[in-house]
């Protein structure tokens, strides 16, 4: 099943338990990653007002979505739109959903202000947050939500090359991963088998990805950094 079938499956499924919780925080990076946070987001919205499946061309009245301004930051006049739009009670679906597309954009004055609405949300509000890296954001904020991980196109749509096929991870940390610069081989055979699962594999994913980003950015070992990835 499609990695985001999964997830919206999940999301139904606590839904009709009446389990969901009120916050969650999309992350991940790669290619095509913040367009496909926020087709789940939508998808999510639309299982939660046309549970039928008849959502099709259909509007979304009980969505609300927030993007960075011409300045690329998200301010204290859209949250003060969230706070009206979630605390206004639903009508044509259980949840009020707002998604905070790019929320590595939020002033700290507005993360602050979505930091108590997080904090006392009314029952039916849903607020989903979309990230490429969960530490971008404070972390009083992010400890009050539930992270979920989304895969890159690059990990959902392509198989690992076929040096990957039918290695273990263990024989991919060799030498051989870091003299034929397969790291991001590596790190996709990795993160395509963690996305079986997720939710319960997000600490292990985050992991992951602050090691891919230390790779990208600066002149580390990389073997030391893969090899911290094995001891978990």
């Amino acid at each position: 099943m499609h990695s985001f079938s999964k997830i919206q499956e999940k999301f139904k499924h606590l839904s009709e338990k009446d389990a969901l919780s009120h916050a969650y925080l999309f992350f991940g990076s790669g290619i095509g990653n913040r367009k496909g946070r926020r087709e789940l987001a939508q998808g999510i919205a639309q299982m939660l007002e046309y549970p039928d499946g008849a959502a099709s061309g259909k509007p979304l009245s009980e969505y609300l979505e927030i993007v960075p301004d011409e300045k690329k930051t998200i301010g204290i006049d859209a949250v003060r739109n969230i706070s009206h739009f979630l605390y206004s009670r639903p009508v044509a679906s259980p949840r009020r959903t707002v998604f905070i597309d790019t929320a590595e954009a939020l002033t700290d004055e507005a993360q602050n202000a979505i930091l108590k609405i997080v904090e006392e949300p009314p029952a039916w509000g849903l607020i989903l947050m979309s990230v490429e890296n969960p530490e971008s954001i404070f972390a009083t904020l992010r400890s009050r939500l539930q992270k979920i991980y989304i895969p890159s196109v690059l990990t959902r749509e392509k198989s690992p090359a076929p040096e990957a096929k039918g290695r273990s991870l263990s024989e991919l940390l060799s030498q051989k991963v870091i003299d034929d610069d397969a790291v991001d081989e590596y790190f996709t055979a990795l993160l395509k088998e963690l996305d079986k699962d997720p939710i319960k594999n997000v600490e292990y994913i985050k992991s992951a990805l602050r090691r891919l980003s230390v790779i990208k950015a600066f002149n580390t070992n990389v073997r030391l950094q893969l090899r911290v990835l094995e001891w978990r």
